[in-house]
């Protein structure tokens, strides 16, 4: 299985605000492409438990946290794909020694992706690279684009899309790009559609990044700016900020990498320690008993007073009933947070507490 994200999606401000982690907790954060556990460690955890059940996302995140070791940070910033680079190749044969011997050989296998930039090299990143070269310049020119991520004011957003953005060939490029076949065959994770038949994923993309278009924004938003053109504009992830890499250094050795399915993980742990959990969209296909299941577990490994945060992409899930006297839903807090993510894909934000 290879890399399905080599990026997060999920907003990491609205993420670490939801958790407000602290010097005391200890964390669990779906993997992913590793930005949102590297936004909880800058907080300064006793620990972080980043976990995810395909091995080559494993693989990713711990090559970045070599990379954080190894390099310098304008080095580290063209290794990764940040800033243009011809030397990507010869900068991982010489941090490779201190990768574990399956990412090695992982890796070793994969130059292609090392020589493209590592933050570009998921499924999705490069299905929206495509998009961008082949599809995007025939619906927004290039002045267009830039005139959008350049607004200032949302005013000026909201006129500049209801005039000049939102035509009917901008409409019909949801339709052909962005149906659940297309996506399915060539962007998200594979089951990522399960169980959401009669959802229409074009409408659904359509008015969420129409939202993001007219609600937030667009100029700190690094999500609309990657998608858009390939860069992220203004803005960064946390881990990639000059002013958090002695940081990040100092604080890697206190990640622990976990390639495993979450409830098998969370059935071998014998001591009550998470405070705080980023469950990232992984609830999105799953079925009801694995769901309650996966719940049990939560609560068994996790002290009184956690928190919990997770988004639903197409179908709306939250924790089963049957669990209401000792997990709450902090509705408020989830709403107002979900009002101005800049990761815009998803319908929901879910924040929960265990008072057990």
């Amino acid at each position: 299985m290879g890399i399905n994200y080599s990026q997060c999606w999920e907003d990491q401000t609205v993420l670490t605000k939801a958790l407000n982690v602290n010097k005391e907790d200890v964390v669990l954060s779906i993997a992913s492409g590793g930005d949102n556990t590297f936004a909880l460690l800058l907080q300064e955890p006793i620990s972080v438990t980043a976990i995810d059940k395909n091995p080559a996302q494993i693989y990713l995140l711990e090559l970045k946290l070599v990379a954080i070791q190894q390099l310098n940070y304008q080095t580290f910033r063209e290794f990764l794909g940040v800033d243009e680079s011809s030397k990507r190749i010869d900068t991982f044969l010489e941090i490779k020694s201190q990768l574990s011997g399956q990412a090695r050989i992982y890796w070793e296998d994969n130059l292609e992706d090392i020589s493209l930039g590592i933050i570009h090299c998921g499924r999705f990143e490069k299905f929206l690279a495509f998009f961008r070269r082949r599809v995007l310049p025939w619906v927004q020119s290039k002045r267009n684009i830039n005139k959008m991520l350049a607004c200032i004011t949302m005013n000026n957003q909201n006129d500049f899309y209801d005039n000049v953005w939102n035509h009917w060939r901008w409409k019909l490029m949801f339709k052909l790009c962005f149906n659940k076949l297309t996506i399915k065959n060539f962007a998200r994770a594979p089951g990522s559609f399960d169980g959401v038949e009669r959802i229409s994923s074009s409408k659904h993309y359509y008015l969420r990044t129409q939202h993001a278009l007219i609600n937030t924004p667009v100029n700190n938003n690094y999500f609309l700016n990657y998608i858009l053109t390939g860069r992220y504009g203004g803005e960064f992830p946390e881990y990639l900020k000059q002013e958090n890499f002695q940081k990040l250094k100092q604080l890697v050795d206190r990640i622990e990498l976990i390639s495993q399915p979450l409830d098998k993980y969370l059935i071998s742990k014998t001591r009550k320690d998470f405070t705080k959990y980023n469950l990232s969209d992984i609830f999105e296909t799953v079925n009801d008993s694995n769901l309650i299941l996966t719940f049990q577990q939560i609560i068994k490994a996790t002290k009184n007073n956690a928190r919990l945060i997770y988004w639903n992409h197409f179908i709306a899930k939250q924790h089963p009933s049957k669990f209401d006297h000792s997990i709450t839903l902090d509705k408020v807090i989830a709403s107002e947070l979900h009002q101005v993510d800049r990761g815009f894909f998803y319908s929901r934000l879910v924040v929960e507490s265990i008072n057990k």
